[in-house]
């Protein structure tokens, strides 16, 4: 059994060798070490996400949600698969990354 400052240490010693992401040359290197980055840190279960709307942007939003139940003649769309979709969309549409990065520039 080890005691709890060799845990410590070997611990600092693993954390010092794990390679930390440093300035990106390129865009091509930061997105490699995003990619290396998010296969270290797969998880095998769902993670939440909170989102917090102004009231009208949630009224809005839950008026859409409304909408598209009827056209879609079911008894309702749940925000959150609505979320998810856009957050598949937004990893694998450049222009709409694009499109959202010029909107945070604002």
């Amino acid at each position: 059994m080890s005691t709890a400052a060799e845990r410590a240490r070997a611990k600092a010693a693993r954390l010092a060798t794990t390679s930390r992401p440093g300035l990106a040359t390129s865009d091509d290197d930061e997105r490699r070490q995003t990619r290396s980055a998010l296969t270290r840190a797969t998880r095998s279960e769902t993670v939440k996400t909170s989102l917090h709307l102004a009231p009208e942007l949630h009224l809005q939003f839950t008026a859409w949600c409304l909408e598209a139940a009827r056209e879609l003649q079911r008894g309702r769309v749940n925000g959150s698969d609505v979320m998810r979709i856009l957050v598949r969309r937004l990893l694998v549409d450049e222009e709409l990354q694009k499109s959202v990065i010029e909107q945070l520039r604002r």
